[in-house]
């Protein structure tokens, strides 16, 4: 008799579950059939107008993921204008080191020995005569006097004067003022 109650009751279970779930898909379906043809948001989608400029904005992004920039600057540096500091320096220390500068001479007191310094592409090196001066295509040094030098090529003869270093560019100057503590409360 107990196996009989069970089958009733199984049965009873089923048959309550198909009864749920057959109201709950008539509700879904319901739902799915008040959706709609046409959203509310298809006023918002792209035209062909809009679109084509994607494409185009699209393909110019592709195209400069693919250039090969070959300046030397960084192009998206917004003071190449206006030189930095640090602009001024490098530049004055390259028009330094570019320079054939007669920085000194030396003549011994018989005048038998003469030897003159020069600096060159950041380096200083002392020449004597007959020989030939870095930076300056070949010349040869013929003549060391006091406060110059006599350099010559293929017969043509130039005097290179002693020269300081030029003077830094005005942005750099690195002066500083001297502060006192008794003015400093």
């Amino acid at each position: 008799m107990a196996g009989r109650y069970i089958k009733d009751f199984t049965i009873a279970v089923i048959f309550i579950l198909i009864i749920v779930y057959a109201v709950r898909d008539f509700y879904f379906y319901r739902d799915v059939e008040e959706i709609p043809a046409q959203s509310k948001f298809s006023k918002l989608g792209l035209s062909e107008k809009l679109m084509d400029q994607i494409q185009t904005i699209e393909q110019s992004i592709q195209d400069r993921k693919q250039f090969k920039f070959t300046v030397v600057k960084d192009p998206l540096e917004q003071n190449l204008i206006v030189k930095t500091k640090v602009d001024l320096e490098k530049q004055w220390i390259l028009e330094v080191e570019s320079m054939v500068r007669l920085t000194a001479t030396y003549i011994s007191d018989g005048g038998e020995e003469k030897k003159a310094s020069i600096a060159y592409g950041g380096n200083t090196t002392i020449y004597t005569i007959g020989e030939k001066v870095k930076g300056t295509e070949g010349k040869q040094i013929v003549e060391i006097g006091r406060e110059h030098i006599a350099l010559e090529k293929g017969g043509r003869k130039e005097i290179l004067k002693m020269a300081p270093i030029p003077p830094k560019p005005v942005g750099l100057s690195t002066v500083r003022k001297e502060t006192t503590d008794s003015d400093n409360w």
